[in-house]
């Protein structure tokens, strides 16, 4: 079972990430790699032809399919026509956590949407991730 969180944001319609933010959510996935076993993905749509929160489960069963029981994932799901966002993880990693684990990462990520700084509340979601990942799934190098 994937826990999912999902919240509207108010903002403009450009969901367009600067070149820097690129490199920045670049690098983020890189260093989770390089220090957990979990895995993050972020996967950007213009729009959703499910409910928000259906189409963020498919995407994470497309990506994870086979995967998901024993590798910790975390996806980020942004919609932009619908102005929504969802945070989908694993079971591995969902059983871990207390059912209000990523309120406070929902929360913040939503001020960044609704003040239209995607990047920012992209990297608020990724960071928080990044927390949990390397604390419950690190990589001892």
């Amino acid at each position: 079972m994937t826990i999912a969180r999902i919240r509207n944001f108010i903002t403009g319609d450009n969901i367009q990430l600067t070149p820097s933010e690129i490199q920045r959510i670049s690098e983020k996935t890189a260093e989770i790699a390089r220090f957990s076993s979990g895995r993050i993905h972020l996967h950007l749509e213009k729009n959703a032809s499910l409910r928000v929160l259906d189409r963020a489960s498919e995407i994470f069963d497309m990506l994870f399919l086979g995967e998901k029981e024993e590798t910790p994932y975390v996806l980020i799901y942004v919609c932009k026509n619908n102005k929504q966002f969802a945070l989908v993880c694993g079971p591995s990693l969902d059983h871990l956590l207390p059912p209000n684990a990523w309120t406070e990462t929902i929360e913040n990520m939503t001020i960044y949407f609704k003040n239209g700084d995607i990047g920012k509340a992209i990297m608020e979601g990724m960071e928080s991730a990044e927390k949990v990942l390397t604390s419950k799934f690190p990589i001892n190098i």
